[in-house]
């Protein structure tokens, strides 16, 4: 499974984290969405497209649009396109929540302990964010779109969290997923309040780097254990 074109997706990567840092953001034109094109076809390759794994190929190719959304080199010119990428990644964190759960989490104390768990740290990274949000006019008109996404991005950490304690999956590949679940919400949190609340020096490098590292945990995880 680990072949040829997941090392062209580290390469990719890689590089892009190079022009993050280095400030290299006209070849990041390139680079970013090259980055999930490398990571489809390897998962095109491992045979990823078949039954319900296919939904994380719709994932992915959702991933990929809103990645081209959100270059900076597009948002300089059209804001708006802001919350057509948030638009993507909100189809994303569903399709990803389906992919998770053939079958509903069953309501016991470890599901229950997860979900406030999650909820109670989503609910105070949110009134942080809206602190910024409120800040401006435009802000305020993100609200709404933002708090859905909030809402659906933890769902589906606690979706992939919960396979820790599904039979439905080997333990090695329900950490992998929960391990890149939990990167996409640390990436998109700090995306939030680096764009809402106050600019951090090393966002930018935090946010791809975990992002990154979050899709190759999922798809890894999933197709290792359709394997099984």
């Amino acid at each position: 499974m680990f072949n040829v074109f997941f090392i062209l997706f580290l390469v990719i990567a890689i590089t892009d984290w190079y022009l993050v840092l280095t400030n290299g953001y006209k070849l990041r034109n390139i680079t970013k969405p090259l980055t999930l094109i490398a990571l489809i076809v390897w998962f095109t390759i491992s045979g990823g497209w078949q039954g319900h794994t296919a939904l994380l190929g719709v994932g992915l190719l959702f991933s990929l649009a809103g990645d081209i959304f959100l270059l900076k080199s597009i948002l300089v010119v059209r804001p708006g396109m802001f919350l057509l990428g948030l638009f993507s990644f909100l189809v994303v964190q569903i399709l990803y929540i389906v992919v998770f759960n053939k079958t509903l989490p069953t309501i016991n104390s470890a599901s229950v302990g997860l979900l406030c768990l999650i909820g109670i740290t989503t609910y105070f990274a949110a009134r942080h964010i809206f602190k910024g949000l409120r800040r401006t006019p435009e802000g305020k008109k993100q609200q709404a779109p933002v708090i859905f996404y909030l809402v659906a991005i933890a769902l589906m950490l606690f979706s992939a969290s919960y396979n820790l304690f599904s039979p439905e999956w080997v333990l090695l590949h329900a950490v992998l997923v929960a391990s890149g679940a939990l990167l996409f919400y640390v990436s998109d949190l700090v995306l939030a309040v680096d764009a809402f609340v106050k600019p951090y020096r090393f966002a930018g490098i935090l946010i791809t780097v975990t992002y990154h590292l979050a899709q190759a945990a999922i798809v890894s995880g999933v197709l290792l254990n359709v394997g099984t």
